[in-house]
């Protein structure tokens, strides 16, 4: 491979476009290997992404930009790839308009509580997808009370978490390869966990590339050594709010073998001279 890629591209990616992955097992985490907690925060059960007036990939977004924003605090870094999104599709003026009324939504309360500002918030997770894919669509959401309902339970459940696990230090971590052919964003780290947040409507696990994706992290991370956090990490977690459900993964299951495996895959990946 000669050209650089996402932790998350070479979590999926397979040998000649056939059906062999690159990836095979043992080589990665089984669902068997995780622990699954079923938190019960609340009474409302799984919530179905039928019933919501918003994308289903827009989704994730919103909630992560909200959490390190509402819940962590991080009132002056959450949305700065969001505005660098902007800045990439020429929407700065907009940008610091949907700011604005995100923030006088959430004067004095932890969550949003009027509807222009879940509206506000689509359109800052916009933004954050620009940055990362380069694509803007400039088609307005329409958010509806089925759908803000529900943001604001999993902004809930998220809360839970931290409140049980603990708040994390690091938010939007970045590891890569030595060459830097390989690299990604995670989401939440502390000294006791990597937690990567997973919308869907069943088991994170039933994906592959989760998996996958979560080892990497946690591989460059302790390879790295640019966050001490990941020297001390005892569990690589998937948390789904919609199920409400945690997994688990105890560090020590990610075997030597399985290291050497993934830095072998990593170091294939070589940029262009």
């Amino acid at each position: 491979m000669t050209h650089r890629l996402t932790i998350t591209q070479l979590a999926n990616t397979k040998i000649g476009g056939h059906d062999l992955q690159v990836w095979p097992k043992g080589s990665y985490p089984a669902p068997k290997d995780f622990m699954t907690v079923s938190e019960d925060s609340d009474d409302f059960g799984l919530l179905a992404d039928k019933d919501e007036s918003v994308p289903a990939s827009l989704i994730g977004t919103a909630l992560d930009l909200l959490a390190r924003d509402l819940i962590i605090g991080q009132h002056a870094t959450a949305f700065e790839n969001a505005q660098k999104g902007a800045r990439l599709v020429d929407r700065l003026p907009d940008f610091n308009h949907q700011v604005d009324t995100l923030r006088q939504a959430t004067t004095g309360a932890k969550f949003i509580n009027t509807g222009e500002g879940w509206q506000a918030a689509f359109e800052l997770a916009k933004y954050e997808a620009a940055y990362r894919s380069g694509h803007y669509d400039s088609a307005p959401v329409t958010v509806d009370p089925i759908t803000s309902r529900h943001l604001q339970i999993m902004l809930q459940r998220i809360k839970g978490f931290f409140d049980r696990y603990g708040m994390p230090t690091v938010t939007g971590f970045t590891v890569a390869s030595t060459s830097g052919a390989v690299y990604g964003d995670g989401d939440y780290l502390s000294p006791d966990y990597l937690m990567d947040l997973k919308v869907y409507q069943s088991s994170p696990l039933k994906h592959v590339a989760n998996r996958i994706q979560l080892e990497l992290y946690y591989v460059l991370g302790k390879t790295n050594e640019r966050y001490q956090e990941f020297q001390t990490v005892k569990a690589l977690i998937l948390f789904n709010p919609r199920e409400d459900n945690t997994y688990i993964l105890a560090a020590e299951r990610i075997s030597p073998e399985m290291i050497e495996l993934a830095m072998e895959r990593i170091n294939a990946v070589q940029l262009n001279a």
